[in-house]
């Protein structure tokens, strides 16, 4: 390794950003260099979405503890508490996972302004907007009134600008393959334009694309495939531009999510007036993988990733959402705009 060491980070979404930054932070003398497929923020990024629920609201004690580390990130760094929202946040649930999250709470130690509340309490709690939402076979219901969201894209760019202003270096490239030297050790990358760019350590930061990128790279080395250790997976999301008169009122709510079966779907207000419904189960994308002999799920081989045209099986899992929330009112809502993201 040379005296001053290189790191090669393939992916710029939130932990490909997150690594650089961190990395530059430690290492201000390392050339720390970025790659993603187009100017940043690369619009197939999973991070790059009109805004992300931030909470600690979780079954998992582990996940809550982490959780709970990058929420202190979100309230207080002046990188990112621009771009966080405590609107709070509600689960409409019937398996008890509110419960279990008030009790992990106690077990951690932490004070959290969240209770369980019935149906009928929590309606009078925010006037008519969940008058006509399906409260079927739900008990009660979950609100913390300290998780929230953020605006997801500006607070990825914020990020890309600070950790580039630390001394990382951004290069928009598309990459054919992972090149590997006579030892076999990765060395870093050939573009699709057919530059070779090397480090000294390489980072995968790829999300969805890296068991076919890792495949399309070394098809014969068994070793270094995937094989069922990270599946690709896809949700759909939608959102609704809203004019002021109709779109006040969900400046008003929490975050919602409705997780009886077979709606689930995080809702969050943002100005001026879009509101997001997603349908918070990931699905497949099953191919083969005819050099390897794989069969893995990937994003599908279409521009743009076939992002913005769901097919119509996934809009109507979207439909399901919005009606479970907004009753029979919302079948008035109309979408504006689809993703998938992956």
């Amino acid at each position: 390794m040379s005296s001053r060491p290189s790191y090669l980070i393939i992916g710029a979404g939130v932990f490909g950003v997150s690594t650089a930054y961190h990395l530059i932070k430690k290492y201000p003398n390392a050339h720390i260099q970025l790659v993603d497929r187009t100017r940043y923020p690369c619009p197939l990024a999973a991070s790059l979405d009109w805004n992300k629920v931030i909470r600690a609201d979780y079954g998992n004690l582990f996940y809550m503890e982490k959780a709970l580390e990058a929420i202190q990130y979100w309230r207080h760094d002046p990188l990112f508490r621009q771009f966080y929202h405590q609107s709070g946040m509600i689960n409409i649930d019937n398996t008890g996972l509110g419960g279990e999250i008030v009790k992990n709470y106690e077990k951690l130690g932490i004070e959290v302004d969240a209770e369980m509340v019935s149906p009928e309490r929590f309606k009078e709690m925010y006037g008519s907007f969940y008058d006509n939402t399906d409260f079927s076979e739900v008990g009660e219901v979950f609100v913390n009134r300290d998780s929230g969201w953020a605006e997801a894209t500006k607070a990825l760019t914020a990020y890309t600008d600070a950790a580039i202003e630390a001394g990382v270096k951004y290069t928009a490239a598309d990459i054919d393959v992972l090149t590997f030297g006579a030892d076999g050790e990765c060395t870093g990358v050939l573009t699709k334009a057919g530059e070779n760019i090397a480090a000294d350590r390489i980072i995968l930061a790829t999300g969805a694309g890296t068991a076919k990128l890792i495949a399309d790279s070394a098809p014969s080395r068994k070793e270094l495939q995937i094989d069922g250790r990270l599946v690709a997976g896809a949700v759909v999301t939608g959102i609704v531009n809203l004019d002021p008169k109709n779109g006040q009122q969900y400046t008003e709510i929490p975050v919602t999510v409705h997780s009886v079966l077979p709606t689930r779907a995080p809702l969050s207000d943002q100005d001026p007036y879009t509101v997001k419904f997603c349908r918070d189960e990931a699905y497949k994308n099953t191919v083969k993988h005819e050099a390897s002999g794989q069969e893995f799920s990937s994003p599908p081989n279409e521009p743009g990733q076939a992002q913005r045209q769901p097919n119509e099986a996934l809009k109507q899992r979207l439909e399901l959402v919005k009606n479970g929330i907004l009753g029979e009112s919302g079948k008035d809502v109309k979408f504006d705009e689809y993703c998938v993201c992956w």
